[in-house]
């Protein structure tokens, strides 16, 4: 018996077999004069008579040491809610995920991550990102060329404020590697920025620049119903009692599909993977991705103008983010400053 049973318990609305886990806690099988670490946790953990407070947590955090991040509209019990994923690939049980997130309303996931389910022979061998679920093509992340971040590449990700509005971007411009034929660097720039506009809203702004030309994808994976509005670049993603739009503008021509995915296991349920693609080979992109739950007619669109890079819904400015010479957002901060971690 572990003192978490009693959280079980209490979570579980089971508070009729507290008296059992006391029974065991008070024999010497329970705790004992060896046990103290746990016997400590019991202190923290055991039922009591005054209502525990309720623990302050910031709306956003990039956590320090690992770089993984979330941003929501409030904490510990959020409306909306999305993780981020920073840091590095090379942990144990590990995917290459970099730059990949989460998205849910209440307690209902609209964008997910997918994975394989159970561990099979292969799952810890040299074949283990070969797995849908264990590669980057079942992530929410960026695909370029055909392939996602190496297995042991670790990002470069900073948090930090900006005019009010919470950032963290994820540079991983040294995370593709290079072309095993002759060698060469094939990539100058690759980074997926986060930001929290408030009101339940969350940018996207993922920027790549490629050293001659190349393929650009950004993927995203659902269970629930979607459709697409290619016309307008919009996907809606249908909830039981929420409604995701995911709204797109670009500077340069985009193919936005939805297909299934193919589990390992026939247990698991396929995936919808939600495609954006570079229409045709690119030097360079810029994404803007919007994730509203409100109805809105409004057209997402983009526009650099002085020294910015300014985001509109319909006629309604959502930000100006600047932008360095090369039309990098937050180029001069991720250069010369900016909080690492630890908000």
């Amino acid at each position: 018996m572990l003192p978490f049973h009693y959280r079980v318990l209490e979570r579980l609305g089971l508070t009729e077999f507290v008296p059992v886990l006391d029974r065991i806690a008070g024999s010497e099988g329970g705790f004992g004069d060896s046990n103290w670490p746990t016997a400590a946790l019991y202190g923290l953990l055991a039922p009591t008579s005054q209502p525990a407070g309720e623990p302050h947590l910031p709306a956003n955090r990039l956590l320090s040491g690992i770089e993984w991040g979330y941003m929501s509209d409030a904490m510990p019990n959020p409306h909306t809610y999305t993780s981020i994923r920073g840091g590095t690939a090379k942990v144990p049980h590990g995917h290459p995920d970099l730059m990949a997130f989460w998205y849910q309303v209440d307690d209902e996931q609209f964008l997910i991550n997918a994975w394989d389910g159970r561990y099979l022979d292969t799952t810890f061998s040299t074949y283990r990102t070969e797995l849908y679920g264990c590669s980057p093509f079942s992530k929410n992340t960026i695909l370029l060329n055909g392939i996602g971040v190496r297995d042991d590449a670790t990002t470069h990700t900073r948090a930090f404020e900006y005019e009010g509005l919470s950032v963290v971007k994820v540079d991983a411009s040294d995370c593709f590697g290079q072309t095993q034929s002759y060698g060469a660097t094939w990539l100058n720039h690759c980074a997926r920025t986060f930001i929290n506009l408030g009101d339940d809203r969350y940018l996207l702004i993922d920027q790549v620049r490629f050293t001659t030309e190349g393929q650009f994808e950004a993927r995203f994976h659902t269970f629930l119903p979607v459709e697409i509005e290619a016309e307008r670049t919009l996907v809606s993603i249908q909830g039981e009692k929420a409604r995701l739009r995911v709204r797109m503008a670009c500077d340069q021509p985009l193919c936005i599909r939805e297909g299934l995915s193919s589990p390992v296991l026939p247990a698991r349920p396929a995936d919808t993977i939600i495609q954006v693609q570079s229409e045709r080979l690119v030097d360079g992109i810029t994404l803007v991705t919007l994730l509203d739950t409100e109805h809105n007619d409004g057209v997402l669109t983009i526009d650099r103008e002085d020294g910015g890079l300014t985001v509109r819904l319909g006629e309604r400015t959502l930000c100006t983010v600047p932008i360095d010479d090369s039309g990098t957002v937050f180029g001069d901060i991720m250069s010369g400053g900016g909080h690492t971690a630890g908000r």
